[in-house]
């Protein structure tokens, strides 16, 4: 039996990847997520793909990501202020990363964790602020992780 290798992607097979996660590590963890979020994109990178992270603007994502500079600004269909797009690294390796901050669609931003009265005062507090996934249209999509209607190549 021949042994698994992972050989590095040539240019017909190179992936673009963007990960979009609502929380990565080590800029901000409330579970199991953040661990994955933050390494196997930074591992797909070291394999030679384009892989990319996108997280919300957590003002603790914001003090901790490396050559933190403002990418631009987008305007959002139905909303009234743009959203501002930070772009970085991770603290602790060369994996590309933008921060989403849209302080006009809700407020204060806050990842899911434990609550207040937590003995854990580092850990992240209270629910994110709503929001409206929207698509082009402006309507809300009906859309739900894992049931994605778009089929996937294999290549």
């Amino acid at each position: 039996m021949e042994p698994f290798v992972i050989a590095p992607p040539t240019a017909e097979n190179r992936r673009r990847i963007l990960f979009a996660s609502s929380e990565a590590h080590p800029l901000i963890k409330t579970g199991g997520l953040a661990d994955v979020a933050g390494a196997l994109p930074a591992a797909l990178r070291e394999l030679g793909h384009d892989a990319r992270l996108v997280i919300p603007a957590y003002p603790r994502a914001v003090r901790q990501l490396r050559e933190l500079r403002t990418l631009g600004d987008l305007r959002l269909p139905g909303a009234r202020q743009t959203v501002r797009i930070l772009g970085g690294r991770l603290p602790d390796s060369e994996l590309p990363t933008y921060l989403v901050d849209a302080p006009g669609l809700g407020g204060e931003v806050r990842p899911v964790g434990r609550p207040r009265s937590s003995k854990s005062p580092t850990e992240p507090s209270q629910v994110a602020a709503p929001h409206r996934p929207t698509g082009e249209s402006g309507r809300p999509h009906r859309w739900r992780p894992g049931c994605s209607r778009t089929p996937v190549s294999r290549g």
